[in-house]
């Protein structure tokens, strides 16, 4: 700091073993090191548990109804403490829409899972009838 007080030709004058440019670089690189942060910084926030993300996506496959809120607190039962944001993400990653969307638009192979039994059975008892202008008496 007193380096840069005195200036160049002053510190050229005082100075005999260093240039006055190279004390200045290690004044600059001093400031540089000082507010620098590196030292304080971490690696940021810890990423999910892939066993908790395929968790997350398969209790919300099973319970298309249940949003964020309703997710993060059975997974807090489970004693994980995730976010609602964070579920919000994984879901997003995974391609599942929120929850009012999810029990509003049932996928084809859910459907037909669900119904395949009253399917089957529709199909092998069809019955023919005659029209209703048919059966008029008269």
């Amino acid at each position: 700091m007193k380096g840069k007080a005195l200036g160049r030709e002053i510190l050229g004058e005082v100075v005999g073993i260093v240039t006055p440019d190279t004390i200045l670089c290690w004044f600059h690189e001093l400031v540089a090191r000082k507010y620098d942060g590196s030292r304080k910084r971490g690696s940021g926030r810890l990423r999910t548990e892939a066993d908790v993300v395929v968790m997350i996506v398969e209790m919300t496959n099973e319970n298309p109804l249940w949003g964020y809120t309703r997710l993060r607190g059975a997974l807090h039962q489970l004693g994980y403490e995730i976010g609602r944001n964070t579920i919000k993400r994984i879901l997003n990653d995974h391609g599942i829409e929120p929850a009012p969307d999810r029990g509003r638009k049932t996928p084809w192979k859910t459907f037909l899972a669900a119904h395949w039994s009253a399917i089957d059975a529709a199909d092998f008892f069809t019955v023919a009838a005659r029209p209703l202008h048919a059966w008029r008496c008269g």
